[in-house]
């Protein structure tokens, strides 16, 4: 997955346009919030490694899918295990993540 391994390589401009123009945040930031957060959350640790597993994508209907797997992320700082579902649509002819949800 292409979006992890942005994250994982903190190219903060690549992980970040894996998302739609009208993402909504979880946390209820608003866009422009959660991008600049995202920002310092990619470049604060010294390391990332995110590794995705157990992927299951569900076509949702023309242009639009769900994605939920299994996130294993690690830094050098904190790391965690959860179960993640994106929704995504089809815009401009590539994927872009519309909701992030995490379990």
């Amino acid at each position: 997955m292409d979006w992890a391994a942005a994250w994982t390589s903190q190219d903060i401009e690549s992980y970040l346009n894996y998302y739609a123009s009208d993402f909504t945040p979880e946390d209820g930031r608003t866009l422009s919030q959660w991008r600049e957060y995202r920002r310092v959350r990619l470049s604060s640790p010294g390391t990332i490694q995110v590794v995705v597993s157990d992927l299951v994508v569900e076509m949702m209907g023309a242009g639009h899918a769900k994605a939920t797997f299994t996130q294993i992320y690690q830094s050098d700082t904190y790391a965690d295990r959860v179960k993640k579902t994106l929704l995504m649509k089809l815009e401009d002819s590539d994927w872009k993540i519309t909701q992030e949800l995490t379990q």
